[in-house]
């Protein structure tokens, strides 16, 4: 009888501890899955971030041509203006 009794103690003992060998091994493998996650996000917010950065130096750039061909054509302006009148001025002379 108490072969038995020991018996059924020893397998009983045996489950629990497989039960909380399976249940660590699943708690294991769900904080590799969010570590992964964790990790996806991070990488795609990074790339997010890399883009948002290229898409305001790209419209920096534009900016800075649009203005410096305005001031070109502006200077432009000028000089065509001040090559008319140089002659007009001449001639009052």
């Amino acid at each position: 009888m108490k072969m038995v009794v020991l018996a059924h103690l020893y397998t009983n003992h045996v489950e629990v501890a497989y039960m909380e060998a399976v249940a660590l091994k699943r708690q294991e493998e769900l904080i590799r899955e969010d570590e992964a996650v964790v990790q996806v996000e991070t990488e795609l917010q990074a790339k997010q971030e890399t883009i948002e950065k290229e898409k305001r130096s790209k419209k920096k750039q534009a900016k800075r041509r649009c203005k410096d061909r305005k001031k070109r054509d502006k200077e432009a302006e000028e000089k065509r203006v001040r090559l008319e009148q140089e002659p007009l001025q001449r001639q009052d002379i």
